[in-house]
């Protein structure tokens, strides 16, 4: 019984320490959304620049809810083609746009295009994935 307790106890503690923090997603340089953000919306500006150059490079854009619980997305750039993971789905893409709100001058939308399917939030036009939503 109490080798049981134990194994539980570890593996609760275990669980309870891989939880991805704030403070990990502000030290990576992650894009950040929901409490806690925005932050480092400059890397977001410069991994679409670098992709226009062909530079390849990589994204993580972390939304915290309510409770505190991250929700991962990472865009990786390689060869011409876009990889994103969101949870244990992937999708590739052949491009990013940005789409400006035209009720609010300040609100943009950044998107992959030409996805082979659909995951984490959709975007407006067909095999679009929305991977963030800037009000400034």
């Amino acid at each position: 019984m109490t080798k049981i307790f134990l194994m539980i106890a570890t593996l609760l503690f275990i669980t309870g320490c891989s939880t991805y923090t704030l403070e990990e997603a502000k030290k990576e340089g992650a894009i950040v959304e929901g409490p806690g953000g925005p932050l480092n919306l400059e890397s977001l500006e410069r991994f679409f620049e670098d992709v226009d150059a062909s530079i390849k490079g990589e994204l993580r854009i972390v939304r915290f809810d309510d409770e505190g619980k991250p929700h991962i997305g990472d865009v990786i750039y390689t060869d011409e083609h876009l990889q994103y993971r969101y949870g244990d789905k992937k999708a590739t893409c052949k491009g990013l746009r940005v789409e400006e709100n035209p009720a609010s001058s300040t609100s943009r939308q950044y998107l992959l295009t030409g996805c082979d399917r659909v995951i984490g939030q959709a975007g407006p036009e067909e095999n679009e994935i929305a991977i963030y939503l800037d009000f400034q």
